[in-house]
């Protein structure tokens, strides 16, 4: 039996070894796993923001545009929301950088209906509209992107 023991022994040894080494490796790969879970729900809660700020954008501009189709006096409402659009705009400006994606980023910085002095409001809300829905496209195709990973 002294002749096992040794053996015996040093498998043993090897085998705890090995056990602290792999436990040692599983706890950072699930604590890189947890970091990584958590950037990409950040990730995801930035693309919704945006998407949100978009429709809250879109909302607010259509709200402007619809008191200079009719010419109705300027008053508290038609000021407050066009300091939601350049707040809107602002957050949208601020979310694009720090997703990091230039096509989100180049639709933003377009120069919008707005920034014309259209004439033809009909034209303004066409192409406001067409903006907005290229930014729900890209903000839909980087969601994808993220659950997708």
């Amino acid at each position: 039996m002294d002749n096992l023991a040794l053996p015996n022994f040093i498998v043993t040894v090897a085998l705890a070894i090995w056990a602290v080494y792999h436990t040692g490796l599983t706890h950072r790969l699930q604590t890189k796993l947890n970091r990584l879970v958590k950037q990409l729900d950040h990730s995801i809660e930035r693309l919704h923001r945006a998407r949100e700020a978009v429709i809250q954008y879109q909302k607010a501009y259509l709200f402007v545009l619809g008191y200079e189709k009719t010419g109705k006096e300027r008053d508290k409402d038609y000021f407050e929301r066009n300091a939601e659009i350049e707040v809107y705009q602002t957050e949208l400006h601020g979310l694009a950088r720090a997703i990091g994606d230039d096509e989100l980023l180049r639709i933003l910085t377009e120069p919008s209906a707005s920034d014309a002095k259209f004439i033809d409001i009909s034209f303004a809300v066409q192409q406001e509209r067409e903006r907005a829905e290229r930014l729900h496209t890209r903000i839909n195709q980087l969601l994808d992107i993220a659950v997708s990973s």
